[in-house]
């Protein structure tokens, strides 16, 4: 006997480092000895971010290596841990879900773990799959299967039946507070098999919707 898995999709990582009883310094600096090829610390880069906004940026680089082109990552300290804000190409365009990952994952295990080990500092990775109810109740999960189900996915949420079913949706949602307006988008066009523009759609629908109805209940009290 087989039980059905719920359908993932694969999200971008997030990767926070907890600083404990070190400074950020210190943490940076064990961070830049540990780098090694195909990674380096990049302080040149710490003082562009600091010349766009305020704070402390600890950046390093990726050399193009493989699949992956030249990569530069940055580490904001908020508080008292460091947390990977952004991870982009260095040149043009950008990187897919699977080299984000794949990147962030890098530079977890080759420079991050051996540093928070010596340290004893908490790290964490955040999943790379996750399904709906990792983002909402399980109640308000099946109300946007139920809709995706039955809708015509060539026009939206125009037919009434369809609209129903899907301010059903938006209003759970609302009750919950859940927004993950990508994540929603993203399991709309990959398991659902919406048409982006549809799917964009939707999100729109979903972002006013949730305005709409927050607006309403602040009128009244």
């Amino acid at each position: 006997m087989t039980t059905d898995t719920p359908p993932n999709i694969e999200v971008f990582q997030d990767l926070t480092l907890w600083l404990g009883q070190h400074t950020s310094n210190d943490v940076r600096d064990a961070l830049a000895a540990q780098a090694a090829a195909p990674w380096r610390h990049a302080p040149e880069r710490e003082q562009q971010e600091a010349h766009q906004d305020e704070g402390e940026y600890f950046a390093f680089e990726r050399q193009k290596q493989d699949d992956l082109p030249k990569i530069g990552l940055v580490l904001w300290k908020e508080r008292n841990e460091l947390r990977v804000t952004n991870l982009v190409p260095i040149t043009s365009g950008q990187l897919s879900i699977q080299q984000y990952n794949r990147a962030l994952t890098e530079f977890k295990t080759l420079i991050a773990d051996p540093v928070a080990s010596h340290l004893g500092l908490k790290i964490v990775l955040t999943k790379q799959w996750e399904t709906l109810t990792d983002w909402m109740s399980s109640g308000t999960a099946d109300l946007l299967r139920r809709f995706s189900a039955m809708a015509n996915k060539s026009t939206g949420s125009s037919h009434p039946s369809d609209r129903a079913r899907w301010f059903a949706f938006i209003i759970a949602a609302h009750k919950e507070q859940v927004q993950a307006t990508d994540r929603i988008k993203q399991w709309l066009i990959d398991v659902e098999h919406w048409h982006p523009e549809r799917a964009v759609d939707l999100i729109i629908e979903y972002e006013y919707g949730l305005e709409l109805l927050l607006q309403y209940e602040q009128q009244r009290y």
